[in-house]
């Protein structure tokens, strides 16, 4: 089970959302940590447009990860216009975002200059004020010659010296966003928009560290204040937000506001001061964790705040009176008592599989990890004022579940039972749709004033083995052969690319030992083996199922796949039966047609018995090796002369091969398939092969040496080890360098270049190989204006005549 965790207790409505575009220019990147405590999966980003949303494709920006760090490509450059203007590096928050100081999440934005490699409240302060970093760090009481935008509190190398400094600016941002937050809910809960309601928060804190920082700079030495927000220093940020509001909300949004301002304020100052009284002098208080559940504060009071305001609007909306609602925090034994309560630590999954025939859609069920330290509270309302009475320390219960909506997750595709945690899929899965989900849960503890956590769990579909087909288990085959003049074993890997149902087996021509077919089929094999064609399956059916089917076999002269005159075609269907993963073939006859170059016909028939050209290879258990459909190419020759009388394709040259079935089979991607199809060569000049589609294709050499035919297309080619050939033929090449294949890894005087239909001469009559005109480390070979190949980090020196063989003299 693979998990994300994610704390939190709950905060106000998401404040801002993303959106895209597009543009680029050079390349390089830029590295930031965003903190108010470290803020894990946040999205920091250069705000060129100074809009607050990141446009993915004209911004530069990426999600920080759990010590807050984020660094990311600023190859999108701005606009002149935009780097005259000016622009802010920002980072926004969302239900996923985790303040990792306190587990709690952060859904809101914060800014700094764009040069700077912090974000936090602080260089907010500084970017939405114009206002220095010396001037903020002397309003705020903060260390002098500490610089906000390069000084981390969480940084794991501080000195003690440091660590000092570090509690100090922690405790300030703390504190400067307890109040922006509480501000901001208690605007957006009245009625304003998320926006709207942060701005008016945010410019409040602003303005009166604007305000606090021109008496401090007015005051003479030794009757200078700083700004440590006490209760007085609140009450100022609370006359700024009324001017805010009266100017940015409605008249009834307004009333709503007014109605809970001053419980808003009692608890946000309780809060404060307690964010304000850790104890600086206490060694112990330098390790920040130690100081969580004060910070965790801020995400309970604004629950509280939105809670209340809830309960007036709703008021407001039915016409009724509007009623001061308690909050908790207006009471410092509250405040006491959340301190003491960690709320939920954990959760657990019971089971994060799910197979794709699950006969019942339930996942598991999520259970909580929740102990309180030294006792929880409740609180119940008398009239406006909260009661308290603690508890004795417990292992909590009753916890309620819910899917949260997270950006990239699959929670709309599940529910929770909101009592017992049950999670249950929406869908039957299906492995090769979609192999996992992610959701992300909530947990929320029993009680007044409760706290939450969240949790993505990813839940693994597990496969399971589709009834009744043959799943064909890679896009690569093996054609297996012998070369008997040098004695050696031949595996060739065919690259296949599928169009509809039909499967097309490499590019060019797969070369065939003709030889090794000559003397399997005139009964001198001489040590010799069946060259085969093997499909690995991943699948076969069920045993108890069984089935008929017919495979078809087709060979034709030339390379085009259609027959014309003056070319032989032959073909033989055969009829088969499976159960389980065994083929056999049942009484009767294949039947056949040879035409002849000529242009005259002939029917035949063979027995199903004696076309011993198609198997399975059962999976052997102890080693793991595969189950396999193989092809018998020896075999399927054997029957094509007997049933025509006729030896006229057992020659030399290019022959289309086809294989047409009515077997249940199915490719990778499991669909399904009734048709293969390829080129052969019959040759005495045959190794051990890769070959390539006519697609791009990303093709790595092994352990030994082995040709490497390519193809058509941008093909990126690795050699590996051993004596490789790359094979060079003219029209598998680009008209132009970008698209041109490349090797990455040609050992000169090792690796040679072979020539398919093409020459090699001493003055390179036919080639071209010249140094890359971009890269001069390259080297390009190329014929007239057709771009066969670029070698990577090979000099244009060290090629000459002697890296070029023809490809009839590799065998």
């Amino acid at each position: 089970m693979l998990k994300n965790k994610t704390a939190l207790s709950l905060s106000p409505l998401a404040l801002l959302t993303l959106a895209a575009c597009g543009g680029t220019k050079t390349a390089a990147t830029k590295s930031v940590v965003a903190e108010k405590g470290p803020l894990n999966l946040a999205t920091a980003f250069l705000d060129y447009n100074d809009d607050g949303i990141w446009q993915e494709l004209l911004e530069p920006g990426g999600l920080t990860g759990a010590t807050g760090a984020a660094t990311f490509s600023t190859a999108l450059q701005p606009t002149a216009a935009q780097t005259t203007a000016g622009y802010d590096l920002k980072i926004l928050g969302s239900a996923n975002t985790m303040d990792m100081s306190s587990n709690t999440v952060f859904t809101y934005s914060l800014s700094a200059p764009s040069s700077s490699s912090m974000i936090t409240p602080v260089t907010t302060i500084m970017a939405e004020s114009d206002l220095t970093a010396a001037q903020v760090v002397a309003t705020l009481g903060l260390p002098t010659g500490m610089n906000p935008l390069t000084f981390s509190s969480f940084d794991t190398t501080l000195t003690d010296a440091e660590k000092l400094t570090a509690l100090k600016v922690e405790k300030a941002s703390q504190k400067v966003m307890s109040i922006v937050s509480t501000f901001a809910t208690a605007a957006e809960s009245s009625g304003a928009t998320a926006a709207v309601a942060f701005k008016a928060a945010m410019d409040s804190v602003v303005n009166v560290v604007k305000d606090a920082t021109t008496a401090y700079e007015a005051a003479a030495a030794g009757s200078k204040v700083t700004l440590s927000f006490s209760a007085a220093q609140v009450d100022a940020v609370k006359a700024k937000m009324d001017v805010e509001v009266a100017a940015n909300l409605t008249a009834l949004q307004k009333a709503v506001f007014d109605v809970q301002i001053t419980n808003n304020v009692t608890a946000l100052k309780n809060v404060v001061a307690k964010i304000e009284a850790i104890d600086i002098t206490d060694a112990a208080n330098l390790d920040l964790s130690a100081s969580k559940d004060i910070f965790a504060l801020t995400a309970s009071l604004v629950d509280q705040v939105q809670t209340a305001i809830a309960a007036v609007k709703t008021a407001q909306d039915g016409g009724n009176a509007l009623v001061v609602q308690a909050v908790a925090f207006t009471s410092d034994a509250a405040i006491t008592a959340s301190i003491a309560n960690p709320g939920p630590t954990d959760m657990a999954l019971s089971s994060a599989t799910i197979s794709e025939d699950a006969a019942t859609l339930v996942v598991g069920t999520v259970t909580t990890t929740d102990t309180s330290d030294t006792g929880t509270a409740a609180v119940a309302a008398v009239g406006s004022t909260p009661a308290v009475a603690a508890v004795a320390a417990t292992v909590e219960t009753g916890h309620t579940y819910s899917i949260v909506t997270v950006a990239g997750t699959d929670g709309a595709k599940f529910s929770i039972n909101a009592s017992t945690g049950v999670l249950t899929l929406l869908e039957q899965p299906d492995y090769e749709t979609k192999s996992s989900y992610t959701v992300a849960i909530k947990t929320t503890e029993a009680g007044a004033n409760p706290k939450s956590y969240i949790e993505t769990f990813t839940i693994a579909v597990t496969d399971v083995v589709e009834s009744g087909v043959f799943g064909i288990a890679s896009d690569t085959v093996t054609w297996t052969d012998y070369n008997p003049a040098a004695s050696a074993d031949i595996g060739n890997k065919v690259m296949t690319s599928t169009d509809g149902s039909t499967v097309t087996m490499g590019t060019g021509a797969i070369r065939v030992n003709l030889a090794n077919l000559v003397d399997m089929h005139d009964g001198a094999p001489n040590n010799n083996k069946s060259p085969m064609l093997n499909f690995m399956l991943d699948s076969v059916p069920a045993f108890w199922e069984t089935g008929d089917a017919t495979i078809k076999a087709t060979i034709i002269d030339g390379a085009d796949g259609t027959r014309d005159s003056g070319e032989n075609e032959i073909s033989i269907t055969v009829n088969v039966s499976y159960s389980g993963g065994t083929l056999t073939a049942p009484a009767g006859n294949a039947t056949g047609s040879y035409t002849k170059a000529d242009g005259t016909s002939v029917a035949f028939t063979v027995a199903n018995g004696d076309v011993d050209a198609f198997s399975m290879t059962a999976a052997n258990l102890v080693t793991g090796a595969p189950a396999s459909l193989n092809v018998k190419t020896q075999a399927l020759y054997d029957a094509f002369i007997a049933g025509a009388g006729s030896a006229d394709l057992l020659v030399a040259g290019k022959y289309s091969i086809a294989l047409e079935t009515t077997l249940p089979l199915q490719n990778t991607a499991n669909e399904a398939v009734t048709k293969f199809t390829g080129t052969i060569e019959l040759t005495t000049a045959t190794a051990n092969t890769i070959y390539g589609t006519d697609g791009a294709d990303t093709i790595a050499g092994g352990a030994t040496g082995e040709v490497i035919v390519a193809g058509a297309g941008k093909d990126t080619i690795a050699t590996g080890l051993g004596s490789d050939y790359v094979v060079l033929v003219a029209g598998f090449g680009s008209t132009t360098l970008a698209n041109s294949n490349t090797v990455s890894d040609f050992a000169n005087d090792t690796d040679k270049f072979a020539l398919d239909g093409l020459t090699v001469a001493a003055a390179f009559a036919e080639l071209t190989v010249a140094a890359d005109e971009t890269t001069a480390a390259d080297t390009v070979i190329s014929k007239g204006t057709e771009y066969l190949m670029t070698v990577t980090n090979v000099a244009v020196a060290d090629i000459d005549i002697n890296d070029f063989v023809l490809i009839s003299d590799i065998a």
